[in-house]
């Protein structure tokens, strides 16, 4: 009898001792994530509320309102790596001709504005429009600018989208700028 007993109370140690441990293995499993910790990204809404883009954290809203570009209607800066973005759109029902004549107008307006030569147009589609862009470096005030000019067409809209950092920086930030555009909207 005694054997029994010992048997009996060695089996109920060992259930206690599983139970314990799948309590405390299942409380790290329920354990909530830290949102905190976890939101690397901010959303941003044009000042006409017709596009959102979601951003890495480090990009922040232009305090002054038309500060960059008096057509702007959206304006970012990130302070951290010295980088800019800076969305104009144009209604298509102020435009009589199609996206390849509006692009064609982009990139000539930034030839003359920039006094440069566009030797390649790069595509990329988003949002199911296919997008072209250029990719250029300008000298001003003896500060080597990498800059990146999209020619956009969305539903409603034709517009541009330029980004701009120091030369320093073009390869770093690249991939951050390829970012801003796969997470660019319109409302």
């Amino acid at each position: 009898m005694k054997t029994i007993i010992k048997v009996f109370l060695f089996l109920l140690i060992i259930i206690f001792i599983i139970f314990v441990g799948l309590y405390f293995y299942q409380k790290e499993e329920i354990e909530e994530p830290k949102l905190k910790e976890e939101i690397n990204y901010m959303d941003y809404t044009s000042y006409d509320r017709n596009f959102t883009i979601r951003t890495s954290k480090e990009w922040k809203e232009v305090k002054d309102k038309y500060s960059l570009n008096k057509d702007a209607i959206l304006e970012l800066y990130n302070e951290k790596d010295n980088a800019y973005f800076l969305l104009v759109i144009n209604p298509k029902l102020d435009y009589k001709n199609y996206y390849n004549s509006y692009k064609n107008e982009v990139f000539k307006q930034k030839e003359e504005q920039y006094k440069i030569k566009i030797d390649e147009i790069k595509k990329v589609t988003v949002n199911d429009y296919e997008w072209q862009y250029i990719d250029f470096n300008y000298v001003n005030n003896n500060i080597n600018t990498y800059i990146r000019s999209y020619a956009i067409e969305t539903t409603n809209y034709y517009g541009q989208i330029i980004m701009w950092t120091v030369a320093s920086n073009e390869k770093k930030l690249a991939n951050e700028f390829d970012y801003l555009i796969k997470n660019f909207r319109e409302v």
